[in-house]
């Protein structure tokens, strides 16, 4: 019976299924009061029918990325997404809060 779970929660971690849901990471607007936000991206998914949803910041010039929330979705899926966002962005490093 523990196969059957596994195989299930590999099928939603797939490479594919994570490509598909960094669709909807989507950048938060900027608040041009704050002088910080010139040199962070902050982005935001939501997902309710994964039931998936993780706010980070990148440093483009620092090549690092900080996620501030990602209580809720399965774990493997989102170090799934951290790992490929960090690969698609050439971050050297991630930090969780």
């Amino acid at each position: 019976m523990s196969k059957k779970i596994n195989s299930l929660e590999d099928k939603s971690t797939t490479t594919a299924n994570v490509l598909q849901i960094l669709k909807f990471l989507n950048p938060l607007r900027r608040d041009p009061k704050r002088k910080h936000n010139r040199l962070t991206e902050e982005f935001l998914c939501k997902r309710v029918d994964k039931k998936l949803n993780f706010r980070l910041m990148i440093s483009p010039n620092h090549s690092h990325m900080r996620i501030v929330d990602y209580r809720l979705g399965q774990y493997k899926l989102k170090c799934k997404i951290f790992d490929q966002l960090a690969l698609t962005k050439k971050l050297r490093k991630v930090y969780t809060l």
